[in-house]
């Protein structure tokens, strides 16, 4: 075990250091480089202590677990680099691109769309409005039932009732809200009226409230997040400013602490334990979780964990692959989720993490080369920040709800959507104006 150990740790160093050398990652903007970053956080400096250990919260690490566990990790970084790599490669992509890109201005051709935008924001309100109704989870159940764990958690699962409903409000709450949020904000700041200014702030806190109506503890801060992002482009900063990002994480550290105490009725420190292990413990001994169960508990799945697939056979006995697991270690209620790559060993083994992997490196690394040579439009700047904190799903949910229900391909196509509407909008706003006027031509968003 300390040669892979070794192995492992030198391996990931040389990682980091051809990924800062391709991606700037640990300095710049960059959507695979901030995935990277995310998993390794989440799980590759965890690799050694796991390989040294003979248990984790319970579970016995044999020998074929640590050499599994290091094998899939293994290809897992070295083939998204390597996809990371070979789009770069293939658009002849340079990092000099990035900081033109800080340079340039925003454009905002969003007027003829104001009715379209407006109709999704009151259509935001009104589904907030229903599913907390429905549903009355909040923040101020933390308060109000502090340290009553098991009543809390099963607000929770309450709040995941209606498979259809909360699908289509998942999708809305990470995906659509906070991108029309940040357009409204991006709006905001390019006219400066106070209608407009009014309205991104009942945008905001439709999001929030969307967010945080579900308890679940921390899907509000990557959007707080995102909006840092966005504000950050918006001014034409595409370095990451350090001593701003220590005092949010600072803050975040301070503010989940304070929710896990609130949930599990015990002080800040506790609570703040409580987040460490969330972040460290809990990830990897569910991954830990996954390796052991496919394929030696129920083989592999060859895409039957792929949630949407399910929904469309009507599948009705479908569970996904971390409430799956849950059940296997005798957990009625809770979900065990892992990594993107869990997805792929569940399903295809070796191949679907080294093609999956590959794959993905390729996609994300396409999308920064794609918003970089674009006009950087409002709506572009909200899908970049958007994209730069939505990686942060990667670490810790399956690969096909990172696509979907958290927005890595749900959200370039929303935006995609909003172009082509907003230039059909903008031709008919040019073919109603009178003959005798003289029309001029009008820049699209897309």
């Amino acid at each position: 075990m300390l040669l892979l150990s070794i192995t492992f740790a030198i391996e990931l160093l040389l990682i980091c250091f051809f990924m800062q050398k391709s991606t700037k990652c640990f300095s710049m903007f960059s959507i695979p480089g901030s995935a990277f970053i995310f998993v390794f956080l989440w799980h590759g400096w965890y690799v050694p202590v796991f390989l040294f250990n003979g248990q984790l919260a319970g579970i016995t690490l044999d020998s074929a677990l640590k050499l599994r566990f290091f094998i899939v990790l293994s290809l897992m970084y070295i083939f998204f680099f390597l996809g990371v790599s070979f789009a770069k490669g293939a658009l002849q992509f340079k990092l000099s691109e990035v900081s033109k890109y800080g340079r340039m201005p925003v454009v905002h051709n969003l007027k003829a769309s104001y009715p379209l935008l407006y109709a999704i924001l009151a259509g935001m309100v009104a589904l907030t409005f229903y599913f907390l109704v429905k549903n009355p989870a909040s923040l101020i159940a933390y308060i109000q039932y502090a340290g009553q764990t098991e009543l809390l958690r099963q607000l929770r699962n309450q709040a995941g009732m209606g498979a259809t409903l909360n699908y289509i409000f998942g999708i809305g709450r990470f995906v659509i809200f906070p991108l029309i949020t940040f357009i409204f904000i991006g709006i905001a700041r390019y006219e400066g009226t106070l209608k407009i200014k009014v309205i991104s702030l009942v945008a905001f806190i439709t999001t929030s409230a969307a967010l945080f109506g579900t308890l679940h503890k921390g899907d509000v801060f990557p959007f707080l997040a995102m909006v840092l992002f966005f504000l950050w482009l918006y001014k034409g900063k595409v370095r990451y400013p350090l001593k701003k990002l220590a005092l949010f994480a600072f803050i975040f550290i301070l503010c989940v602490s304070a929710i896990y105490g609130a949930y599990y009725g015990i002080s800040l420190s506790g609570g703040f334990h409580q987040l460490f292990s969330r972040i460290t413990i809990a990830p990897n001994y569910s991954l830990a979780l996954h390796l052991v169960y496919f394929p030696d508990k129920f083989g592999f799945l060859y895409g039957r964990s792929i949630g949407l697939l399910n929904r469309i056979w009507e599948n009705k006995d479908f569970l996904s692959l971390g409430v799956l697991v849950a059940r296997a270690r005798g957990h009625s209620t809770g979900s065990f989720n892992a990594a993107f790559f869990t997805g792929l060993w569940a399903d295809f083994g070796y191949t679907g993490v080294i093609i999956g992997s590959f794959l993905l490196g390729v996609y994300l690394q396409w999308l920064q080369i794609w918003l970089i040579r674009s006009t950087k439009s409002i709506t572009k700047l909200a899908l970049f920040a958007y994209l730069l904190l939505a990686v942060y799903y990667l670490a810790n949910v399956s690969i096909y709800p990172c696509l979907l229900t958290f927005g890595l391909v749900s959200g370039p196509i929303f935006i995609r959507l909003i172009h082509f509407l907003n230039d059909i909008l903008l031709g008919d706003r040019v073919r109603s104006k009178p003959k005798s006027q003289k029309a001029f031509p009008v820049e699209s968003e897309a």
